[in-house]
């Protein structure tokens, strides 16, 4: 056997080789098409298209500013959040003090009563 270019017997290809070669495929059969149904996109009227690409995109600007809305909605309720938790711990405090008061307040009329009506 000659040692020489793989796939090559006797100077001619052997089947092997044949079947794995791709720069030979087979023309397709013009009476074998498949059919390929029509679009019905391509039937609509194109102004029906851009209308409705434009309400499309109305729609989608309409979403990101209520996303925005809601993104300041948020943060304005935190914040709020916030001054009611500082309104609360100073409505507490208000109320601790208004505690003390009382009680200096007892104080103050019980020292009365003894000194001045004793």
């Amino acid at each position: 056997m000659s040692v020489g270019v793989p796939g090559l017997m006797n100077g001619r290809r052997d089947d092997c080789s044949r079947s794995s070669s791709s720069h030979h495929r087979p023309r397709p059969n013009p009476s074998r098409r498949r059919y390929v149904p029509t679009s019905e996109w391509r039937q609509l009227d194109p102004t029906l298209i851009l209308v409705i690409l434009m309400i499309g995109i109305l729609l989608g600007i309409i979403g990101k500013l209520l996303g925005i809305t809601g993104k300041l909605l948020g943060i304005i309720g935190k914040l709020l959040a916030i001054i009611g938790k500082l309104l609360g711990i100073t409505g507490k405090l208000l109320d601790i003090i208004g505690k003390l008061l009382g009680i200096i307040g007892i104080l103050l009329v019980n020292y009365w009563v003894y000194y001045y009506w004793v």
